[in-house]
């Protein structure tokens, strides 16, 4: 069935075309390139004049570390394409956040007829010498084909400067127009509104690039009391995610802004308000932890993150239910302290790993995703590298194992229930845990007998749902999400 929502989109593709360690320009690593539109005008419409238009602008941004990160704006309501309106957009802009780790920038502007696009569109991305086959779902806005990508770009394809990303379907791209920033103090970003032509003098870009302070996220918004702490990485990793808590509160957000991470031989600043004791929580791109520290803060700070210590606890998971909480605290106090995961877990066969800064005597308590004590260790001499197993309880020999088979949407929910019977329990997934496209998850901890199942995607819709199957030993069910 053919998707409507999606009509001649017009597309901003940046793509990123070289890399510099160096840092070595007065631009401040706060700022933000950000590239405003301002109005399209259409000069010349060779379509019928009842044709719809629909604005997107997208950053494909790939980053020295080989990650692809992306951001996407669209106009959201269509818009009579006519000869010689001109379709204000409020300033709409696109902020490339890390200017100080790039040589050029190249913007394109891409018009597309989407009512003539396959529901599917083969592209290439050549980056540095490489071509990458790729398949943009219509109106699934998912990129793939791209190691390590997750992209998520709500466009059917276009072309960026002739050579980044190249549709293949070619016919369906009605006009183009392409910018490039090099590299400087100020990358050009004068504010002047300037103009570009489509290559078929069809349509009219106005646009101007400036540079805009980092935008605050609340923890930066300044209040009595605030103060900045600096994290620096000597580390050999890259912090990607830093969540700062208060004592007695939740981990809240990642507080390193979308699209930026705190390389090696660089620094992050924060804002904290209020003195008192806080934990603080450094994790790679992968979402494993890099350390974590409790620390009394009492005005502004710096954080030299070294490498991981020699003193070490790893905790494996040779249980048959998920870890969703691990405390680690001195034997010298009461206060058993947060949970080290925050956010993450641990499932079957896995293991995490923490590194402290002083060996000493510790107590170990792992909880599953209900909050269950699993298993407490009291008195864990650390000197070295300490391993704790997690083995309560037994893995069942009657389990079931979920495999999503979609391409695009994950299984957020998944129930188990005895069948005959309306009380469908609660989700085996925790409401903490997902499965992701192609993956699979094990459901231990399920009596013989006959059950009802069902899965329900991240928005609430249910997938699929079987009933009165038997459950006598290992079971696989395949859901296909798409």
């Amino acid at each position: 069935m053919k998707i409507k929502q999606l009509l001649f989109p017009f597309l901003m593709v940046v793509m990123l075309l070289g890399f510099s360690s160096s840092t070595t320009q007065s631009l401040d690593n706060r700022d933000w390139i950000v590239v405003y539109i301002n109005k399209v005008t259409i000069l010349d419409a060779p379509w019928e004049a009842d044709r719809q238009i629909e604005f997107y602008v997208s950053q494909v941004a790939f980053h020295e570390t080989g990650e692809i990160s992306e951001f996407t704006y669209s106009s959201e309501t269509p818009i009579a394409a006519v000869e010689g309106s001109t379709i204000p957009l409020g300033q709409s802009g696109i902020s490339i956040a890390e200017p100080t780790y790039l040589d050029s920038v190249e913007i394109a502007f891409v018009a597309m007829d989407s009512d003539e696009v396959p529901e599917i569109v083969g592209i290439s991305i050549e980056e540095l010498g490489g071509v990458v086959g790729s398949l943009i779902g219509k109106g699934l806005g998912t990129l793939t084909g791209i190691p390590g990508a997750n992209v998520g770009l709500s466009f059917v394809g276009g072309v960026a400067g002739g050579q980044g990303v190249e549709a293949l379907q070619k016919p369906e791209v009605l006009g183009m127009a392409s910018i490039r920033l090099e590299r400087s103090e100020n990358w050009s970003a004068d504010g002047l509104e300037r103009t570009i032509l489509s290559d078929n003098d069809a349509i009219e870009f106005s646009y101007e690039v400036r540079l805009a302070p980092k935008p605050l996220i609340p923890s930066e918004i300044e209040q009595e009391d605030s103060f900045t702490l600096r994290i620096i990485n000597e580390t050999d990793q890259t912090i990607c995610r830093v969540y700062i808590a208060p004592e007695e509160s939740s981990w809240g957000e990642n507080q390193i802004p979308y699209g930026s991470r705190i390389a090696n031989d660089s620094e992050f600043p924060f804002s904290f308000s209020g003195t008192g004791e806080y934990t603080l929580l450094l994790q790679d791109c992968d979402g494993r932890e890099i350390r974590q520290i409790r620390t009394n803060m009492t005005g502004n700070m710096k954080w030299a993150v070294s490498p991981a210590s020699s003193y070490s606890i790893r905790v494996y998971n040779a249980s048959a239910e998920n870890i969703c909480s691990i405390q680690i605290w001195p034997i010298t106090t009461e206060v058993r302290g947060r949970n080290l995961l925050g956010p993450s877990y641990i499932d079957y066969s896995n293991n995490y790993t923490t590194s402290l800064f002083e060996s000493g005597v510790y107590n170990i308590r792992a909880e599953d995703c209900y909050g269950n004590l699993m298993q407490e260790e009291v008195a864990v001499l650390l000197l070295g590298e300490a391993v704790v197993n997690i083995t309560r309880p037994e893995r069942s020999d009657v389990y079931l194992r979920v495999k999503n088979e979609a391409f695009f949407k994950s299984v957020c929910e998944v129930y188990i229930w005895p069948s005959g019977t309306s009380n469908k329990g609660a989700n085996r997934l925790y409401s903490v845990l997902l499965i992701p496209p192609k993956s699979n998850r094990i459901i231990n901890n399920i009596a013989p007998g006959r059950y009802a199942f069902r899965a329900i995607d991240c928005k609430g819709n249910i997938i699929e749902s079987m009933s009165n199957v038997e459950m006598d030993g290992p079971k696989r069910w395949d859901v296909n999400t798409n």
